[in-house]
């Protein structure tokens, strides 16, 4: 394989296998930025085993093959080599929400707001002048990995001048361990300090501390005969599923099918078998249930009698209660107003459907004899229409479509 075809195909794996649009992409490459906000937003590497990039490999040539120091500098770094004074006797999320990390090499002419120089690392810290950043920061599940909850926790809203004053284990620290307040001279309740940084950045931590201690406390307390009532009823359901799947009912094998395509050239009808009905017929629910067998009737009806009355029906329902499944059994053609809704549904766009403009001013437009006569060897053999997201579709449009048919069939009826 040449070069050029390894790059092509290289690039037809990315191209159609993006987890993002093309438009997303561009911006990123670009570093355009996607969003505007008046607030900035700062991550904050508290946990002790947070990643670091390693230093460029210039820096690397020309230090020393046995220095340990190969990593850049982050947020946790700079903040435990903040100044000694009592102005940054601060929490790490403090520190980050508060202030901004300059370089010294940078010069900054008139700045409003004085420049603090870091101890030891080249760079120096400014307070923002207008509004706070927005933290970010890792989470841990506190009921499956408590230690580094409580370690992160505490690196967090403990204000510390390294790791080494955070006493493990973390947990226990935490709830019964005692820390000097510098900014209020006296020792503290490392919990009460904590808390009190903690409800400047999660103003709902106490709620959602009492809804999880509480759903805990339900968890525990759950009684064996109420598992064993859940296991029992999905026993039954399992055994009466099994007796349904021995019957026979040869009145699920009348039931017509859809191809899935998204165009309504091949109308050919496909029959679905009992094993291939039972389960869509199962996922139903009442109402479902209903509507599809006030369908099947009509449609025994009409293959013996063609005068019966067409089928008006008007299925609609909230989110989640999926009209769409009686789409799935039965139909001859599936339309819908919008393209996502016709893909969704397996069929075509109401306009695609009977070449009807997009305009409003060609909805009246007629159809050639050469076009009439497509349609009509297309469309011979529709009996039942379907009309996805009809609260879209105007009142010309419905008269487009019925206007429409009627060429289409050669009949001038009202109930075309």
């Amino acid at each position: 394989m040449s070069v050029r075809e390894e790059m092509k195909k290289l690039t037809g794996t990315f191209f159609n296998h993006r987890q993002v649009s093309v438009q997303e992409a561009i911006y990123r490459a670009t570093k355009m930025p996607l969003t505007y906000s008046s607030r900035g937003f700062v991550f904050v590497p508290a946990h002790s085993n947070s990643c670091k990039f390693l230093k460029s490999q210039n820096m690397l040539k020309e230090m020393d093959p046995d220095d340990e120091n190969i990593y850049m500098s982050n947020l946790a770094d700079k903040y435990f080599d903040r100044p000694e004074e009592p102005e940054f006797d601060i929490c790490m999320a403090d520190f980050a929400s508060e202030y901004e990390i300059v370089s010294i090499k940078k010069d900054i002419k008139n700045p409003k707001t004085p420049i603090k120089r870091l101890q030891t690392l080249n760079f120096a810290i400014k307070k923002r002048c207008n509004r706070n950043a927005i933290i970010r920061y890792p989470y841990f599940n506190r009921e499956t990995d408590r230690e580094n909850y409580f370690e992160n926790l505490l690196s967090l809203y403990l204000p510390i001048r390294s790791r080494n004053d955070l006493k493990k284990p973390y947990e226990l620290f935490y709830q019964i361990g005692e820390f000097f307040d510098a900014r209020q001279q006296c020792i503290r309740k490392v919990k009460d300090i904590v808390h009190e940084n903690q409800r400047k950045y999660e103003a709902h931590v106490k709620e959602t501390g009492e809804t999880e201690s509480l759903f805990n406390e339900l968890s525990l307390n759950m009684k064996d005969n109420d598992w064993a009532e859940i296991v029992a009823n999905r026993e039954k359901d399992s055994i009466w599923s099994r007796e349904i799947e021995q019957e026979d009912d040869p009145d699920f094998n009348v039931i017509h099918k859809s191809k899935n395509k998204n165009t309504f050239i091949d109308l050919k009808q496909t029959y679905a078998t009992t094993d291939e009905m039972r389960p869509l017929l199962e996922s139903m629910n009442n109402e479902q249930q209903e509507v599809f067998y006030h369908v099947r009737e009509w449609c025994t009806k009409r293959l013996h009698n063609r005068d019966v009355e067409p089928l008006r029906l008007f299925i609609t329902g909230g989110a989640g209660t999926e009209p769409d499944e009686n789409i799935d059994e039965i139909h001859t053609l599936i339309t819908a107003f919008t393209g996502a809704a016709a893909v969704n549904v397996g069929g075509v766009t109401i306009h695609s459907a009977f070449g009807i403009g997009t305009q409003p001013n060609s909805l009246n437009d007629h159809l050639s004899c050469d076009k009439l006569n497509s349609y009509r060897c297309k469309l011979h053999s529709l009996k039942l229409l379907f009309v996805d997201e009809v609260s879209l579709i105007q009142a010309k449009l419905w008269g487009a479509m019925h206007a429409r048919l009627t060429q289409i069939m050669g009949i001038h009826s009202n109930t075309a």
